[in-house]
C-alpha cells in the first residue's frame, strides 16, 4: 500500500463522498483556528508594545521628576551658601561670576554624586539643614579613592565637593576642605582660585594673597587665561585695598588683557568698575 492510500484509509467516512465531506470540514475548522491564532498574536504583541510603551513613558516622567527635585534641591542649598557667604565680613570679589561660580559648581556635583549613589536620606538631611550624613558619605568615598591610581586628582574633587557641603553650616571646616583639595591637587589654579576667593570672603588677606599668587603663577605656567586673569584681578582687588594703587591698576590691565582675549564680558565689566573706583588711568 503506498502513502496515499495509507493516508486515504484512515480517513473517517463509509464511502469517498463521505471521506472527502470530511475532509472539507477538516480544512475549514483549520484555517478558522489558524485566524483565530493570528488574531490572538496579534492582539498580544499590541498589548505588550502598548505596555512597553506606557512602562517607558512612565519611567522617563519619573526620570524628569527626579531630575528637577534635584535642581531644586540644588538651588535651595545654593541660596542657602550665598546668605552665608554675604553675611561673612570680607571682599565679595567677582561674586559667582568667578572662583564663586566654581564652589557652586562643585556644590552641584556634590549633590548629584550623592542622587547617583543613592545616599536620599543625605539628601533629605541636607535639605532639613543637616550635612553631617552628606559628610560622612564623602569622607567614605575619599578613602575609597586613596586606593585608586591617581587617587589625588580624583579626592582632590571629593574635598571641594565636601567643601561646598559644609559652607552650609561651618565656614572654617569649608576652607580647610578647599585647602586639601589644593595640597592634593597642587598644580589646579581653579582650586587656588576657590580657595583664595573663601579668604577674601572671610576677610583673610594675607591667605587669599597667597592663594591667589599661587593660581596666578600656574595659570600663566598652563596658559590657562580664565584662571590667570580670575587670580589677577583679585590680587588687584586686594592691593587697592591696602593703598598700592599703582601695582593694583598694573594687576587689572594685565587681567583685563586676558579677559579681554576670551571675551569674558562680565569679568571685563567688574575689574573695569573696579579701575574707575581706584581712579586707574585709562
Amino acid at each position: 500500500m503506498d502513502g496515499f492510500q495509507l493516508f486515504w484509509s484512515m480517513i473517517p467516512g463509509a464511502d469517498e463522498t463521505a471521506k472527502l465531506r470530511f475532509l472539507v470540514v477538516a480544512a475549514s475548522g483549520a484555517g478558522v483556528a489558524w485566524g483565530l491564532v493570528r488574531w490572538l498574536r496579534k492582539e498580544d504583541l499590541g498589548t505588550t508594545a502598548k505596555t512597553i510603551l506606557k512602562t517607558q513613558a512612565s519611567a522617563e516622567s519619573q526620570a524628569a521628576a527626579e531630575r528637577m527635585e534635584l535642581r531644586e534641591l540644588v538651588l535651595m542649598l545654593s541660596s542657602r551658601v550665598e546668605a552665608r557667604l554675604a553675611a561673612l565680613p570680607g571682599e565679595a570679589g567677582m561674586g559667582l561670576k568667578g572662583a564663586m561660580g566654581a564652589i557652586m559648581q562643585d556644590l552641584k556635583a556634590a549633590v548629584e554624586r550623592l542622587a547617583a549613589g543613592g545616599h536620599e536620606d543625605a539628601l533629605l538631611k541636607l535639605q532639613a539643614g543637616e550635612c553631617g550624613p552628606a559628610m560622612a558619605v564623602f569622607a567614605r568615598m575619599r578613602s575609597a579613592a586613596l586606593k585608586k591610581r591617581a587617587a589625588e586628582k580624583e579626592e582632590a574633587a571629593l574635598a571641594r565637593q565636601q567643601g561646598a557641603l559644609a559652607l552650609l553650616t561651618d565656614e572654617d571646616e569649608a576652607m580647610r576642605h578647599y585647602a586639601l583639595a589644593c595640597a592634593l591637587d597642587p598644580d589646579d589654579a581653579e582650586g587656588w582660585n576657590r580657595l583664595g576667593a573663601l579668604k577674601l570672603r572671610a576677610g583673610d588677606g594675607d591667605g587669599a594673597h597667597r592663594c591667589y599668587n599661587q593660581a596666578m603663577a600656574l595659570g600663566e605656567s598652563a596658559g590657562d587665561r580664565p584662571a590667570a586673569g580670575e587670580a589677577m584681578s583679585h590680587l588687584g582687588l586686594l592691593l587697592s585695598r591696602e593703598g598700592e594703587r599703582a601695582e593694583a591698576c598694573a594687576k587689572w590691565k594685565n587681567a583685563l588683557e586676558l579677559f579681554r582675549q576670551i571675551g569674558m564680558e562680565a569679568q571685563i565689566a567688574q575689574v573695569e568698575t573696579w579701575m574707575r573706583e581706584a581712579g586707574c588711568p585709562d
